[in-house]
């Protein structure tokens, strides 16, 4: 994987904003290189229209704290999710069938 791939998925956790963009590509079918590819693109977008409008960058509050929201609630789902798959394989780890022994006369 080329090093700027590597330096752009370090960015996901940081930011709720572009991490909720990627799922949301890859729950349209993307690949995650493909997702990848849309957020750098969607981020040179907001890079290019700074520098051509000469404006800072200001991420609205509202989407910040809605993706944060379904992040964390993502996570605590895959958590959950997580949890049940470990208690099923401990049910099935856990159930010996015991298979009495017939005497023969």
């Amino acid at each position: 994987m080329p090093q700027e791939f590597k330096n752009a998925l370090v960015v996901f956790p940081m930011n709720p904003i572009f991490a909720e963009y990627y799922l949301k590509k890859i729950s349209e079918g993307k690949t995650k290189h493909q997702a990848l590819i849309c957020v750098m693109r969607r981020i040179i977008s907001i890079i290019f229209n700074m520098l051509k409008y000469d404006t800072e960058y200001k991420a609205p509050a509202h989407l910040i704290e809605e993706c944060k929201t379904k992040f964390i609630k993502r996570q605590q789902e895959d958590e959950e999710t997580a949890e049940k798959i470990m208690k099923k394989k401990a049910v099935k780890n856990s159930c010996i069938i015991d298979i009495p022994m017939v005497k023969s006369s």
